[in-house]
């Protein structure tokens, strides 16, 4: 087959994914303290920051480390009286001790709020952008034909099968987050508790290509036959906002021993969402193979649904997309989260996060491929025309449908290593947050691929932060975070990377990633 029409082949298979999310304008990215820890959050997060990782830390002061149960030997006097052998009374004073324990607490401020547009964070992580492959590859070789401009490169099977090492386990995946913290405050009351509202704006993408769109791309139909699988294809995105209500409060009454300042919490979420795009299911393959009569047989499985809502109506020129106005879909999310300190400067900290689904119901419609078919000629006009219509699919309008919440699990500790009962002299500060965190679905910004990650915080000077962390799992697979911060007690401001080593290999990397987040406490 000519080059020309292997290549409206290749464009065809990704027509149908491109026509899912062309209506598309586009957690925890704006807990930037957490992203510079590698987002070890659960045991560290306080005050805003735990709103959306684990509520029950709402009750922990800003930056007093746990210093749990204090026993203190306090002497004192003692009068004595006694008599002697003929009746006489005596008087002595003398010196006792006695052992004094009690529990130190540190309360959170009585207001805290963030900065509207200075919150925010985002992260873009792609397996299929290198910018070694892409400089060393795509941009050409010096002029050869003495024109002034560098030439093409014609790539080998070898060049071809570098570029293909970039698919680990045959599948490419890009994400993209962005999330903006437009309003968030907490409040502390002795008697009451703690409680915490915030309103964040959240776009999540993500896309997994299959090795075989390149592989098709590089190598086209092979006159001996050739077969290509495209199952796993998914796209998965969505613009949502999110107004949290969380509750938080101290349970003394199970305080025991060197378990203690136990505190569980609660958040309760409306969330709007004004597009989603969603692959339900993908599973397509397509080959070809020799015609005993002459020229070649096209072969095609094609399994596909794609559903999408919008805020407007795409095909109604008089509407455009507004952010503001009335939402596509609306759902209810729970957050529950536990923690507690363990002997001495040890919190330990437990949460499951985003339980609940959204319901969209407005402008929905649904893209469906369903064909399995064998073309003599496809060269032809007529014949190519329906297979294109076999990859595009069909689009049309159906009812609500859900989508479940970034469901996952937090388990891990934070500790201030300073404090810690065996350590003496320390210089500065010295915190190490460790955090296992499972998600339960592929909704967008999700992954089921288990993350462990481990951050530290040092303060030379108790104003200045200064963070590092790496994770590995997840959706990002290996990630070495780092940031700082300004800490003025009524004053902070951080800033942070996922993607630190972007600064070391700049001609390497497949992530990029920055945030800032502006909190004032009163």
């Amino acid at each position: 087959m000519t080059t020309n029409r292997t290549k409206q082949y290749f464009f065809l298979l990704i027509s149908m994914l491109l026509l899912a999310v062309i209506a598309l304008p586009a957690g925890e990215r704006t807990h930037i303290g957490g992203v510079s820890l590698a987002r070890a959050f659960v045991g560290y997060a306080r005050g805003l920051e735990a709103i959306g990782t684990n509520p029950a830390n709402l009750t922990l002061p800003h930056r007093e480390p746990p210093r749990g149960w204090i026993t203190e030997t306090i002497p004192y006097d003692s009068t004595v009286t006694v008599k002697d052998s003929l009746g006489n009374d005596s008087t002595y004073v003398i010196e006792l001790t006695r052992d004094t324990t009690w529990l130190v607490e540190y309360f959170p401020p009585a207001v805290s709020f963030s900065i509207p547009a200075f919150s925010w964070g985002t992260n873009f992580g792609s397996d299929f952008i290198n910018y070694d492959i892409y400089k060393e590859y795509f941009t050409g070789v010096p002029d050869i034909d003495g024109d002034g401009e560098r030439d093409p490169r014609y790539l080998n099977d070898d060049d071809k099968n570098k570029i293909l090492e970039l698919f680990p386990s045959g599948l490419s995946e890009t994400h993209f987050d962005f999330e903006l913290r437009a309003f968030g405050f907490t409040v502390h009351n002795d008697f009451i508790g703690d409680i915490g509202m915030s309103v964040t704006e959240k776009v999540a993408a993500n896309l997994d290509l299959p090795k075989d769109y390149m592989r098709f791309f590089f190598f086209g139909l092979d006159s001996l036959g050739s077969f290509y699988d495209f199952d796993g294809t998914s796209i998965r995105g969505w613009h949502l906002r999110e107004y949290a209500l969380s509750y938080a409060r101290k349970l003394p009454m199970l305080n025991y021993k060197h378990f203690y300042n136990v505190s569980a919490g609660l958040g309760l979420k409306l969330v709007h969402g004004y597009e989603v795009a969603i692959t339900e299911k993908y599973n397509a393959s397509f080959a070809n193979k020799p015609n005993p009569n002459g020229g070649w047989d096209l072969i095609g499985n094609f399994d596909t649904r794609i559903l999408r809502s919008t805020s407007f109506n795409p095909d109604d020129d008089n509407e455009e997309y507004n952010p503001i106005g009335s939402p596509a879909g609306t759902g209810i999310g729970i957050d529950l989260g536990i923690g507690a300190d363990v002997y001495q400067a040890i919190r330990a900290g437990f949460s499951i996060t985003d339980i609940g689904s959204i319901t969209w119901t407005k402008n929905t419609k649904e893209t469906i491929g369903n064909a399995s078919f064998v073309m003599t000629n496809p060269t032809q006009q007529e014949q190519f025309d329906s297979l294109k219509d076999a990859f595009t699919g069909k689009d049309t309008t159906t009812g609500e449908f859900s989508t479940t919440l970034p469901t996952a699990m937090r388990l891990g500790a934070a500790i201030q290593v300073d404090q810690l009962p065996f350590i003496g002299s320390f210089p500065g500060e010295l915190l190490v947050s460790i955090e296992y965190h499972q998600g339960f679905n592929l909704s967008p910004g999700n992954t089921t691929r288990a993350r462990f990650a481990i951050g530290t915080e040092y303060r030379p000077a108790r104003w200045i932060p200064i963070r590092t962390g790496i994770s590995m799992g997840g959706v990002d697979r290996f990630n070495w975070a780092a940031g700082f911060g300004l800490d003025f007690g009524g004053f902070n401001w951080n800033f942070g990377t996922e993607n630190f080593g972007l600064l070391f290999s700049p001609n390497n990397w497949d992530q990029a990633s920055f945030g800032m987040s502006m909190i004032v406490r009163i």
